[in-house]
C-alpha cells in the first residue's frame, strides 16, 4: 500500500499509461483523513488536510475521473475536496454537510451549489444541515449510496470498470462536462468562495467564535453552533 499527499500534487495522475483512474477514499472517522489503495490502473490519493489544498489541484481539474468514496463523517473542508470528484459513492449512514455554514467559513468549491437544484442549493448554504449518505444520493449531491459493507467493493468495482475505457474517451467526455460547467461559472464561483471563507474567519462573530474556544474549549463553542438545529456535536446520541 502506498500514497501521496494532496499539497504535493498528484505527481502520476499524468501518467496515462499507468493509471486510469484515481480513487478517494476515507478511511477513518474524521472527515480530511483518507487513505487510498493503489492498483495497477487506481491511482492512489492521501488527503490530510482538506482546507490545505490549491485550486488548481482539486482531483475534477485532472483529466481523469476521480470517485470519491465516503464513510463516517464527511464535513466542512472534506465535503468540499469529496464533491469536487467525478463520480461519488457514500455509505448509508455516512454523514456530508458544511458546519461552517453557520460560522467561520463559507463554500471553497461550489460543488454543493452546483450539484444540488437551487432549492435544496440555499438551504444547506444556509442551514449547514448534514446529510446522511442515503439523503445525499436521494438529493443527487452525490451518485449513490450502498450499505457500509458494500462501500470499498462497490467503489472499486466501479474504478476498474472505467480502466477499461480508454484513457483518451475518459479525458475527453470529463473535459466536455466540465467545459459546460466552467461557461456556468464554476471557476469564477471557487475563487469568490475562497475569498469569502477567509473573510467569514476575520467577523466579529468569528472572532467570538475563537475567542470561546480558546478560553472554554472547541466542546463549549461547536455546542453554541449546533444547539439550534441539534446535529453535528449535538446530534442525539444512539442508546
Amino acid at each position: 500500500m502506498s500514497s501521496v499527499s494532496i499539497n504535493s500534487g498528484m505527481p502520476w495522475a499524468e501518467n496515462w499509461e499507468r493509471y486510469k483512474t484515481q480513487l478517494l477514499a476515507s478511511r477513518h472517522s474524521r472527515p480530511s483523513a483518507a487513505r487510498i489503495k493503489r492498483s495497477r490502473r487506481v491511482g492512489s490519493l492521501n488527503c490530510r488536510k482538506a482546507r490545505s489544498w490549491r485550486l488548481s489541484q482539486l482531483p475534477g481539474r485532472y483529466p481523469k475521473p476521480t470517485l470519491a468514496q465516503v464513510q463516517g463523517w464527511c464535513v466542512g473542508g472534506g465535503s468540499d475536496m469529496a464533491l469536487t470528484a467525478d463520480l461519488i459513492i457514500a455509505a448509508e449512514d455516512a454523514q456530508i454537510g458544511t458546519p461552517y455554514s453557520r460560522i467561520w467559513g463559507s463554500y471553497l468549491t461550489g460543488m454543493w451549489v452546483y450539484r444540488l437544484g437551487l432549492a435544496k442549493a440555499k438551504e444547506y448554504a444556509l442551514t449547514g444541515k448534514p446529510l446522511s449518505g442515503s439523503e445525499a444520493a436521494a438529493t443527487e449531491l452525490i451518485n449513490r449510496a450502498v450499505p457500509a459493507a458494500e462501500l470499498e467493493e462497490v467503489s472499486m468495482q466501479q474504478a476498474r470498470q472505467l480502466a477499461e475505457i480508454p484513457v483518451s474517451q475518459l479525458a475527453a467526455m470529463k473535459l466536455v462536462v466540465n467545459q459546460a460547467y466552467e461557461n456556468m461559472g464554476l471557476r469564477n464561483t471557487q475563487v469568490l468562495g475562497s475569498v469569502l471563507d477567509g473573510m467569514m474567519r476575520n467577523t466579529p462573530e468569528a472572532h467570538a467564535f475563537i475567542d470561546k474556544a480558546i478560553s472554554e474549549g472547541v466542546p463549549a463553542a461547536v455546542a453554541d453552533r449546533d444547539a439550534p438545529f441539534q446535529d453535528y456535536s449535538q446530534r442525539p446520541r444512539k442508546q
